[in-house]
Order: C-alpha cells, then sequence, then structure tokens
C-alpha cells in the first residue's frame, strides 16, 4: 500500500543575504540513518555563521536562536515572524508556529501574507484539521492566484478530506448491516424458541389415545370381573361384550329346555335361543342390577 502523500512546498533556494525563507514544504522524502560506533563521540556542534546557514544546515534550534535574537532588534519586522514562525514549525511546534504566522500575514505586504497563509495552511494539515487547511490555502490564493503549490496542496487535502467521508460512510453502512444481521439472527433464535414452546405445550395438552384409556380402565389381575362396556355386568356375563354373544351360535348355553318348565316356556326358551336373545328363565339371578324389560 503506497503511503500517502502530504501537502508539499517546492522549496526555493535562497540568497544567503535574503531577509525571509521560502515555504515550508511537508513531502515526505526517504532518508538514511548511520549507526555510530559505541566508541565514536558524538560529532562537535557546528557554530553557523548565520541562522539562514543553519536554517540550509536543518540545524533548525540554531536557526530558532539565530532568528529570536534578530526579533528582539526589529519586533515588528514581519519577514522576521515568518522566519522565526518557519523554524518553530520545523520543530514541531506547531501554536508557536502559528503565532508568529498570523503576525506576519497581518503586518506583511501580499507576498509576504499569502506565504504566512500558505504556512498555516501546512500548519493546519500537519495537526490533522482540514477544514482549516482549505480555507488558509484558498486565502493564500486570494492575496497570490498564481500559487501552484497552493492549488496543489488546496485539492490534495480536498481530496483527503473526500477519501476519510468516504471511509466514514463504509464504516456506519458495515455496522449498520452488523447490527442488523445481530437482530435477524436474534429474532430467529426467538422465533424456534417460541416454536419449541409451542410444540412442548402442544404435545403436554394432547388427549391420551382412547386405546389407552380402554386400557387404563381394564382391572388388573385380582382387582374384579372384567367389565369392558362400564354397565355393572361383568363381561362374561353381559350379552354385548361376552364372547358368546348373539353371533356365536349361543355357545355355552343349554340347548333342551330345563325339567319342570310348562310348554309355553320350553318354547319361548326355544325360541329366544334361535334369535340369540338372553335366557329369560336367568334375568333377575346373581343380585346383578336389572336392565330394561323386553316382551320376548
Amino acid at each position: 500500500m503506497p503511503q500517502s502523500r502530504e501537502p508539499v512546498r517546492r522549496r526555493r533556494r535562497m540568497d544567503p543575504s535574503a531577509r525571509w525563507l521560502p515555504g515550508l514544504g511537508l513531502l515526505l522524502l526517504p532518508f538514511a540513518v548511520t549507526a555510530q560506533a559505541p566508541d565514536e563521540e558524538p560529532p562537535a556542534p557546528v557554530d553557523y555563521s548565520s541562522p539562514y546557514a543553519a536554517w540550509d544546515a536543518a540545524a533548525y534550534d540554531q536557526a530558532l536562536r539565530g532568528f529570536a535574537d534578530h526579533q528582539t532588534e526589529r519586533p515588528d519586522d514581519p519577514e522576521l515572524s515568518l522566519n522565526v514562525g518557519a523554524a518553530h514549525y520545523k520543530l514541531s511546534d506547531f501554536e508557536a508556529a502559528d503565532g508568529e504566522f498570523y503576525r506576519a500575514a497581518a503586518i506583511g505586504d501580499d507576498e509576504l501574507r499569502a506565504q504566512a497563509l500558505y504556512n498555516l495552511g501546512n500548519s493546519a494539515y500537519r495537526q490533522d484539521k482540514l477544514e482549516d487547511a482549505v480555507d488558509f490555502y484558498m486565502a493564500s490564493l486570494e492575496a497570490n492566484p498564481d500559487d501552484l503549490d497552493a492549488k496543489f496542496n488546496l485539492e490534495f487535502v480536498r481530496d483527503e478530506m473526500r477519501r476519510r467521508q468516504q471511509d466514514s460512510q463504509n464504516r456506519q453502512q458495515n455496522e449498520q448491516q452488523q447490527e442488523e444481521q445481530q437482530e435477524d439472527q436474534g429474532a430467529q433464535q426467538q422465533s424456534e424458541g417460541d416454536q419449541d414452546q409451542d410444540q412442548d405445550q402442544e404435545d403436554s395438552g394432547q388427549e391420551q389415545d382412547p386405546g389407552d384409556q380402554g386400557r387404563d380402565q381394564q382391572p388388573q389381575g385380582g382387582e374384579g370381573p372384567q367389565d369392558s362396556d362400564g354397565d355393572g355386568i361383568p363381561d362374561a356375563e353381559d350379552p354385548d361384550t361376552r364372547a358368546d354373544g348373539p353371533e356365536s351360535g349361543n355357545q355355552g348355553r343349554p340347548q333342551e329346555p330345563a325339567p319342570g318348565m310348562t310348554p309355553e316356556e320350553a318354547e319361548r326358551y326355544l325360541q329366544a335361543l334361535e334369535e340369540g336373545r338372553p335366557d329369560p328363565t336367568r334375568r333377575g339371578q346373581r343380585g346383578r342390577r336389572s336392565r330394561l324389560a323386553k316382551d320376548w
């Protein structure tokens, strides 16, 4: 991924006799660092003949001291304010630099004003104040419409603002999608839980199988005679349920009239056997509940 480029300012080589410094550039260039052997002594500081020579040698702390000394002699010189601010900027003291640039823009001519506003734009960018940087570059172009560096930096910062805005929108969309996915998953889990609960309630409230109920009503061993239709008559004696009912051919019943019957009773007895009806001679026996009378 390529490294993003910071706003730049082409550095003009100034004459040693010049009284103010060129605009500040912010281009990041590759550089090499040479390791020093432990037994080597650090080089002795160089005493530069002027703050301009120290500036050219990137000795910005010495350049700042030199410019500050001159400023004590000429406190109202806008060129010295611009140079002191430039040295503070190089030392990353942006608050002090901005104060000097404001002073130079306020008391300098149009050329110095444009240069000071341009440097204020660079300082604002380094402090991540992109909107302020745009305002300063536009003000610099009002003072000097032909400044190509200010135009370049202005477009660069605007592109950076658009890129950041797009990145912010993308993050918001991603976060919103993640929240919606989490909500959908939660709703799906809740729905599945409700369905399981409804199924459990349905299973627990389901009526018992009638076949099971019938089996439950059957008497257990040693609990008495079986009465499957619940009419109070044991199945063995109930013509509605016993195995030798009307369809069984009257098995188990005597096929001949009992001794002592009158001819009329014997005839009715035989007729009842043929029709599959209960034996009229057995009604009311064994103390069981009498059924509705029938005309045999």
